[in-house]
């Protein structure tokens, strides 16, 4: 058998000889039979390539012809099969050039077993590369996508592409580990783990108005979350509109705009609502959620869905936010739903979504709205602080929390 590269060993001897089985049973079929079907031969091999799916067992009939036979496939033909066939299996014009790129490594215009590994490495691969291929696209217009996606597909997939956007990774286990230290610390027995209540008042990380002067509280307050179920809602949509977000646009650009969000939410909840708690990460979540609005905004006419898009979100917004409203003012629960840190986290992702999360391909028109939204956004921040400023110290608070 022919030596594989070093880099590209397999898993398993199985695997190795199934590679190599295939290899030998296309380049034998392509010596005996006319070259004119070479095309077919190099389909079916295409197709067990962009299937990711290798099972020469079937051809065990044929392979045990193939002892002595050692042969080659053309290089041009089976690049020509990758590329015709790659729609059919999922694949765009860029993942099957990245699939077949060097393969003919020694220019003899035939690819021999250790060629043929590396494009097996490829496919193999590249089925964990679609989770990021797709983050990609969800989050680029189409005249963008070529340059971030060639990017991606270079990425050798470990560690797997979730833990390549380490910041809201890292953010996430920390609030589920604060989430079951406060648990123990400041909840009763029987009172842990419940799917809502009211929040630990005593942390020092929770927002308290009475202490203004206590500056950490600011963003420390998306740390503390009140039951599990405010804990889970506020995860997934991190996951669902940061992960995309920061694989394409660095972690970065995201932690700036998470943590902005939710410190402007807590400068609004002074402002407007500061006769309660304030617990919970909405103020972040909600700049991801406008930062994506954003995104959609400034490349609408190259946005795929972009109606679509746009009608998830505005619902999504506009439902969230009246619910909360209703829960703050009219509902008897202890857990008052605050929706001033919504807006203060929102307001801040729109703005700051243009001026962080700039587009790959630069147009003259983007740098007005860059300067208009920096200075809106520097506006927004300047006056809730000199409000906040202005404020009477709250003394007393009741036992009401606020969920974000």
């Amino acid at each position: 058998m022919q030596p594989v590269p070093e880099r590209l060993q397999c898993e398993n001897p199985q695997e190795c000889e199934e590679w190599y089985n295939l290899f030998r049973a296309v380049s034998f079929f392509n010596l005996l039979i006319d070259l004119s079907c070479a095309e077919c031969d190099c389909n079916f091999i295409s197709f067990k390539i962009n299937c990711n799916f290798i099972s020469p067992f079937k051809l065990q009939k044929y392979l045990k012809l193939l002892d002595d036979n050692d042969g080659y496939i053309p290089a041009e033909e089976l690049k020509y099969s990758v590329r015709t066939t790659a729609r059919a299996f999922g694949l765009d014009r860029e993942e099957a050039d990245f699939l077949i790129a060097g393969i003919d490594s020694n220019k003899d215009n035939f690819v021999d077993f250790p060629e043929f590994t590396v494009l097996m490495a490829r496919a193999k691969h590249l089925r964990l590369k679609s989770v990021m291929l797709y983050a990609a696209r969800s989050v680029l217009p189409r005249s963008q996508q070529t340059e971030k996606i060639r990017y991606l597909l270079e990425y050798n997939c470990w560690p797997p592409p979730i833990f390549m956007a380490s910041f809201l990774v890292l953010i996430s286990l920390l609030q589920v580990g604060l989430y079951l230290y406060n648990e123990l610390e400041y909840c009763s027995r029987n009172n842990r783990f419940m799917p809502a209540k009211c929040a630990p008042v005593k942390s020092p990380l929770i927002l308290n108005p009475c202490k203004k002067e206590e500056v950490w509280r600011y963003f420390s307050y998306m740390f503390v979350h009140v039951g599990f179920v405010h804990l889970l809602n506020n995860l997934a949509v991190q996951f669902l509109l940061g992960i995309p977000l920061e694989l394409v646009h660095k972690f970065w650009r995201i932690a700036c705009l998470y943590f902005l969000g939710v410190i402007c939410g807590a400068l609004l909840f002074f402002v407007f609502d500061r006769d309660i708690y304030l617990a919970g990460a909405s103020g972040g979540v909600y700049a991801l959620l406008s930062a994506h609005i954003a995104n959609i905004i400034i490349n609408w006419s190259e946005m795929e869905f972009n109606w679509i898009r746009a009608a998830i979100f505005g619902i999504f917004v506009s439902s969230d936010i009246g619910v909360s409203v209703y829960q703050r003012y009219f509902s008897s629960m202890p857990n008052k739903v605050s929706y001033i840190s919504h807006i203060g986290g929102f307001v801040a992702g729109l703005f700051l979504g243009i001026v962080l999360l700039r587009n790959l391909r630069k147009r003259n028109w983007e740098n007005y709205a860059w300067w208009t939204s920096l200075t809106l956004f520097s506006l927004f921040v300047c006056s809730s602080i000199i409000a906040m400023i202005f404020q009477e110290l709250t003394k007393e608070l009741p036992y009401i929390c606020t969920v974000t």
